[in-house]
């Protein structure tokens, strides 16, 4: 079996992108400025388990599809999203205690900036990373980068719900329980794209 072959059978299902997602992949093909690149980010001030905050966003990540999809459109005639069974969040951790008061409160923002920069492969799964900026003792801004073909601003707070549910019901030795939530296979059925 090629490896071609290896790879098709790894996926779970395969999605259209619907018109919407077609001309956001379009501009970000075309363009050098992402407007569909996201960066999510909120504060955890006090203590932050690391390892119970990435068994959530584990967990996360095989409860909902969308995090393990990537975005083909070479050599297709339509552009598809393939969801793919297993993936492992991509994790970054920085420490940037060691900074002066004035560029702790900038590290944030510039770090958002230089992500943006450098965008993300659509190409591979998942698509979305996860940074962690320590800038003091018990200080930390998680940030989300996403993209807009998959997510948006009200699934993607969905998404940190669901992981902060999770981390809760973790830190305090409890099954986590998040609410039921539909499936973008669900929404396809129910409209047309």
């Amino acid at each position: 079996m090629n490896a071609r072959a290896a790879d098709k059978q790894k996926v779970e299902a395969n999605y259209p992108l619907n018109t919407i997602h077609e001309g956001i992949l379009l501009y970000h093909v075309m363009t050098e400025d992402d407007q569909g690149f996201l960066n999510i980010q909120c504060v955890i001030e006090g203590g932050l388990d690391l390892n119970l905050l990435k068994q959530s966003w584990e967990h996360v990540l095989q409860r909902h599809a969308v995090l393990r999809t990537s975005v083909h459109w070479e050599d297709l005639k339509k552009p598809v999203q393939l969801v793919r069974p297993q993936r492992t969040v991509n994790w970054i951790v920085k420490n940037r205690t060691n900074l002066n008061e004035t560029a702790c409160l900038e590290a944030p923002n510039a770090y958002k900036k230089d992500l943006k920069t450098k965008g993300l492969n659509f190409k591979k799964s998942p698509l979305t990373n996860i940074h962690i900026l320590q800038t003091e003792k018990e200080s930390f801004y998680p940030v989300w980068s996403c993209h807009h073909p998959l997510l948006d601003g009200w699934s993607s707070s969905i998404i940190l719900k669901d992981v902060f549910s999770i981390y809760d019901a973790l830190i305090q030795k409890k099954e986590p329980s998040p609410p039921k939530r539909p499936s973008y296979k669900s929404y396809l059925t129910s409209y047309a794209l």
